[in-house]
């Protein structure tokens, strides 16, 4: 295992495979929904606006209408990190709120709101599928009109065969009245509506009852501890030199760090931010798996911390394994003597 250290300060002028200095592209401010303490966004738009323009990805934690028992795919809203809502508010980027009905059971009115909303959705469906059959009906009226003109047909033949005790040889076509117009009105009256537990569930792209929400405006205190300090830190350090962040937990640490978008690139580094004090004290057990774990996932674990002028600090850890190292040097030499 082999450690590399390198110093960083707030000049923001390298970092762990530091890709062009990009801040965000727009001043558009998102609306961050505060409750129990996690951000949430409610709106794809702004959702679509953090990652295009700012690099914030959040995670999507609400579960799907129509496939609420699963887990594989998400969707609003997008729940940021701590290091995110802290950074947009301090960038202007975006301001944090509360809804005090989020807080509260529903009321009587977002009841009565809701039951309209989805008594409105039900109509406007009945009224589409109403359509959408007609234009069928006349589509095929040609084809119904032809199909009832061989029935009758047939019934006048066999009422025929019935009362003259043999076939009749005059045509029955001329009784055959039926036009296509006729043909349209009775299949439209043949139509019933949507039954309602076929409806529809609308997807929204926005929280369909933010309108009816009261907004207040929410004090955001993150960070609050010296921990806290140290990843904030070291998360703004890594946004404004370019990367895009998410949560490292799944891989024992606090980041993961990409070069890109993360729904296109993997993540190339895993950062775990300690303290000077955590440094001294040792732990290589831990460091030596840590760096194994990002080894077998082709990543670089990445120590960051903040030495005594604020600075950040990165110490990158690479595994080597000498067993390989000394089966390569013996077969350069078996090669230097062929």
């Amino acid at each position: 295992m082999e450690a590399q250290n390198s110093t960083k300060s707030t000049t923001r002028e390298e970092g762990p495979s530091s890709p062009s200095k990009v801040a965000c592209t727009e001043t558009r401010k998102v609306q961050v929904a505060v409750n129990h303490g996690q951000g949430y966004i409610w709106d794809v738009r702004d959702v679509w606006h953090l990652w295009r323009n700012c690099r914030m990805v959040g995670c999507l934690v609400g579960s799907l209408p129509r496939h609420p028992h699963q887990s594989c795919t998400l969707g609003l809203p997008l729940r940021l990190l701590p290091e995110e809502v802290t950074l947009l508010v301090e960038e202007g980027l975006g301001e944090t709120v509360r809804y005090k009905e989020m807080e509260e059971k529903p009321s009587q009115t977002l009841k009565d709101t809701f039951s309209e909303c989805r008594e409105r959705c039900y109509k406007e469906q009945v009224q589409e599928a109403a359509i959408q059959r007609r234009e069928q009906v006349k589509r095929m009226a040609d084809k119904i009109l032809e199909g009832k003109r061989k029935k009758f047909l047939i019934k006048q033949k066999e009422k025929n065969e019935e009362v003259n005790g043999s076939e009749t040889n005059g045509s029955v076509e001329e009784e055959f009245t039926l036009t296509r117009e006729d043909v349209i009105q009775e299949e439209e009256a043949k139509l019933q509506p949507l039954p309602q537990h076929l409806q529809i569930v609308e997807v929204f792209t926005r929280h369909p009852l933010l309108d009816q929400l009261t907004t207040e405006r929410c004090p955001w205190p993150y960070p609050t501890t010296q921990e806290e300090r140290v990843r904030y830190k070291v998360f703004c350090d890594l946004w404004h030199q370019g990367h895009y962040l998410t949560s490292g937990i799944k891989f024992g640490g606090n980041f993961l760090v990409y070069a890109g978008d993360p729904h296109l690139y993997h993540a190339h580094a895993i950062v775990r931010c300690v303290r000077e004090q955590q440094l001294r004290q040792g732990g290589e057990v831990d460091l030596v798996a840590a760096t194994r774990v990002a080894a077998s996932t082709k990543k670089t674990f990445v120590l960051a911390s903040l030495d005594n002028d604020g600075q950040v600090r990165y110490r990158s850890y690479h595994w080597f394994e000498e067993v390989e190292e000394e089966e390569e040097e013996n077969m350069d030499e078996n090669d230097e003597e062929l």
